[in-house]
Protein backbone atom coordinates (compact mmCIF):
# COMPACT_ATOMS: atom_id res chain seq x y z
CA UNK A 1 0.00 0.00 0.00
CA UNK A 2 1.60 3.25 -1.05
CA UNK A 3 1.91 6.11 2.26
CA UNK A 4 -0.62 8.58 0.29
CA UNK A 5 -3.50 5.40 0.40
CA UNK A 6 -2.63 4.78 4.06
CA UNK A 7 -3.00 8.20 4.93
CA UNK A 8 -6.36 8.35 3.00
CA UNK A 9 -7.52 5.42 5.14
CA UNK A 10 -6.46 6.62 8.37
CA UNK A 11 -8.21 9.94 7.96
CA UNK A 12 -10.60 8.33 6.62
CA UNK A 13 -11.72 6.07 9.06
CA UNK A 14 -12.54 8.94 11.39
CA UNK A 15 -15.66 9.13 9.69
CA UNK A 16 -18.88 8.31 10.75
CA UNK A 17 -16.83 7.71 14.69
CA UNK A 18 -18.30 10.77 16.21
CA UNK A 19 -21.77 12.49 14.70
CA UNK A 20 -20.52 16.04 16.35
CA UNK A 21 -17.24 15.84 14.59
CA UNK A 22 -19.20 14.80 11.69
CA UNK A 23 -21.97 17.36 12.04
CA UNK A 24 -19.10 20.24 12.26
CA UNK A 25 -17.32 19.36 9.54
CA UNK A 26 -20.14 18.91 7.24
CA UNK A 27 -20.76 22.70 8.72
CA UNK A 28 -17.51 24.41 7.83
CA UNK A 29 -17.23 22.25 4.50
CA UNK A 30 -20.37 24.36 2.92
CA UNK A 31 -19.66 27.62 1.50
CA UNK A 32 -21.70 29.84 2.93
CA UNK A 33 -20.01 29.15 6.57
CA UNK A 34 -16.78 31.57 4.91
CA UNK A 35 -19.66 34.42 4.31
CA UNK A 36 -19.29 35.67 8.01
CA UNK A 37 -15.39 35.85 8.52
CA UNK A 38 -14.66 36.60 5.28
CA UNK A 39 -17.22 40.07 5.50
CA UNK A 40 -15.76 40.82 8.81
CA UNK A 41 -12.14 39.92 6.91
CA UNK A 42 -13.27 42.35 4.23
CA UNK A 43 -14.48 45.12 6.29
CA UNK A 44 -11.91 45.64 8.27
CA UNK A 45 -9.60 45.94 5.51
CA UNK A 46 -11.79 48.48 3.75
CA UNK A 47 -11.51 50.34 7.40
CA UNK A 48 -7.55 50.23 7.42
CA UNK A 49 -7.08 51.15 3.90
CA UNK A 50 -9.73 51.46 1.46
CA UNK A 51 -7.86 51.57 -1.42
CA UNK A 52 -5.85 48.43 -1.02
CA UNK A 53 -8.63 46.97 -0.35
CA UNK A 54 -9.89 47.64 -3.84
CA UNK A 55 -6.97 46.59 -5.44
CA UNK A 56 -6.81 43.49 -3.70
CA UNK A 57 -10.16 42.82 -4.29
CA UNK A 58 -10.08 43.47 -7.53
CA UNK A 59 -6.64 41.15 -7.77
CA UNK A 60 -8.49 38.56 -6.57
CA UNK A 61 -11.75 38.74 -8.52
CA UNK A 62 -9.43 37.84 -11.45
CA UNK A 63 -6.72 35.44 -9.57
CA UNK A 64 -9.40 33.38 -8.27
CA UNK A 65 -11.12 32.48 -11.79
CA UNK A 66 -7.94 32.14 -13.56
CA UNK A 67 -7.21 29.52 -10.32
CA UNK A 68 -9.99 27.56 -11.00
CA UNK A 69 -9.07 27.53 -14.96
CA UNK A 70 -5.68 26.56 -14.29
CA UNK A 71 -6.62 23.95 -12.25
CA UNK A 72 -9.06 22.04 -14.56
CA UNK A 73 -6.16 21.85 -17.59
CA UNK A 74 -3.89 20.13 -14.86
CA UNK A 75 -6.32 18.05 -13.35
CA UNK A 76 -7.03 16.28 -17.20
CA UNK A 77 -3.60 16.46 -17.61
CA UNK A 78 -2.33 14.68 -14.86
CA UNK A 79 -5.60 12.32 -13.95
CA UNK A 80 -5.10 10.94 -10.52
CA UNK A 81 -8.84 9.80 -9.78
CA UNK A 82 -10.60 10.44 -7.00
CA UNK A 83 -9.87 7.90 -3.75
CA UNK A 84 -13.63 7.60 -3.22
CA UNK A 85 -14.03 6.23 -6.87
CA UNK A 86 -10.96 3.67 -7.06
CA UNK A 87 -10.50 2.56 -3.64
CA UNK A 88 -13.17 -0.07 -1.60
CA UNK A 89 -14.57 0.65 2.00
CA UNK A 90 -14.40 4.70 2.07
CA UNK A 91 -16.96 6.51 4.32
CA UNK A 92 -18.36 9.06 2.26
CA UNK A 93 -20.80 11.42 4.58
CA UNK A 94 -21.19 13.09 0.83
CA UNK A 95 -20.91 12.95 -2.92
CA UNK A 96 -17.62 11.78 -4.25
CA UNK A 97 -17.47 15.14 -6.39
CA UNK A 98 -15.58 15.23 -10.26
CA UNK A 99 -13.70 12.88 -11.60
CA UNK A 100 -10.14 14.20 -10.71
CA UNK A 101 -8.64 14.73 -7.49
CA UNK A 102 -5.55 16.55 -8.14
CA UNK A 103 -4.72 19.63 -7.52
CA UNK A 104 -7.13 20.50 -5.18
CA UNK A 105 -8.67 23.83 -6.75
CA UNK A 106 -9.34 24.88 -2.99
CA UNK A 107 -5.41 24.57 -2.13
CA UNK A 108 -4.97 26.65 -5.72
CA UNK A 109 -7.73 29.14 -4.80
CA UNK A 110 -6.17 30.03 -1.46
CA UNK A 111 -2.28 30.47 -2.97
CA UNK A 112 -3.61 32.85 -5.20
CA UNK A 113 -4.92 34.71 -2.61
Amino acid sequence: MNWDVAIFYAVNGLAGQSSVADWVMLMLARPSSLLVPGGLVLAYWVWISRREAFIGATALAGLVPLTDLFGAQIKHALGRVRPCQILEGVNQLVGCGGTFSFPSNHALNTAAA
